[in-house]
């Protein structure tokens, strides 16, 4: 029996070895052809192959028809891992969703180097709270990069990529104090975002007839976060900047904002009918009930908790809790 397949990779780059806890450079394959025969409980597998501007050609023989085992002694002698080799014969060892294993390579290189570089700023440190503190971030760090070698080692680059950036970004960002320009830009864009939401909630809170005091309050805990923010901003802390912003700004959109749609286009007027909103206007439909009309506005509370139990702000629980309580007496008088 024979059988022979035939794959040229592109740009192939061989991976990142682990010996002993050391990392060594692997072969970097510039191009690869490979071939294989089975017969005769045996495989050849035959490999052609530019490396460093150089053709080369190989012979590999097995005493095995088994093709596992086949792939796993050729990955020793190729320098591959197992999960390369089957990419490479299905033919989607460079798809682009699983992303480039050179740029897999180089941010786990680069999350190496920033935590060895973490290592002697944790030492230095002589506070025993901070310290403790940025062995914490290290810790995580650390976590984020294991990922990212069991995702590069299962073939999954671009996994590995994302993890390793995770791992670099913690280091450089609550240990080194470093932060890069795109950071301080996504920063500055969320406060920006934040401060155009907070106006849009004050013109529509003072346009109200009558004070709303749950509005007001979610206000004030908008513009605390959104002051967090800013003072994160000033302290070089972008990535927490943006993240108070955020928060600031679904504070707003979420308990306020959605209010204000929620009453856009509702008929107020009780001599016509809404047109442009029939829906919104029981004055539209000639078979309207009020008692229907009534239950329908007990089951839209639900709407105003239907996070409930999510928030870590006492304001919003206590609110939420009362809608709870509302609504189930409500039920309650509605079985009497």
């Amino acid at each position: 029996m024979q059988k022979t397949m035939t794959l040229q990779v592109a740009a192939l780059l061989a991976g990142l070895a682990l010996t002993f806890g050391v990392a060594t450079q692997a072969l970097a394959y510039e191009e690869i052809e490979i071939e294989y025969e089975t017969s005769n409980g045996k495989t050849i597998v035959d490999v052609s192959y530019e490396l460093d501007g150089i053709q080369k050609d190989s012979k590999f023989n097995y005493s095995t028809t088994d093709l596992d085992e086949v792939w796993e002694k050729l990955s020793d002698d190729l320098d591959l891992t197992v999960e390369d080799i089957e990419a490479i014969l299905d033919g989607t060892y460079f798809d682009e969703d699983n992303g480039s294993r050179e740029d897999a390579e180089e941010a786990i290189e680069d999350a190496e180097f920033a935590l060895e570089e973490a290592v002697y700023e944790i030492e230095d440190e002589d506070d025993v709270d901070e310290r403790a503190e940025l062995q914490e971030y290290y810790d995580t760090a650390e976590e984020y990069l294991e990922e990212a070698d069991e995702a590069f080692n299962y073939g999954e680059y671009a996994d590995a990529e994302e993890w390793a950036e995770k791992a670099e970004d913690k280091v450089r960002e609550y240990i080194l104090g470093e932060s890069s320009d795109e950071d301080k830009e996504d920063a500055e864009e969320a406060i920006e975002d934040a401060e155009e939401a907070i106006e849009d909630a004050e013109l529509y809170i003072e346009s109200l007839e009558n004070d709303d005091k749950d509005l007001e309050e979610y206000l004030e805990i908008a513009k605390d976060y959104l002051q967090e923010a800013e003072l994160a901003f000033e302290d070089g802390e972008y990535a927490d900047a943006e993240e108070w912003a955020e928060k600031a700004e679904d504070k707003v959109e979420v308990y306020i904002l959605d209010d204000k749609d929620d009453n856009k286009g509702h008929g107020n007027d009780d001599d016509k009918c809404d047109e442009d909103n029939p829906g919104n206007s029981h004055l539209c439909d000639d078979d309207f009930e009020p008692e229907l009309d009534r239950d329908r506005d007990r089951i839209n509370l639900s709407d105003d908790f239907k996070n409930f139990g999510q928030s870590t702000d006492r304001v919003e629980l206590q609110k939420q809790l009362q809608l709870l309580l509302t609504l189930l007496i409500q039920l309650l008088q509605a079985q009497l």
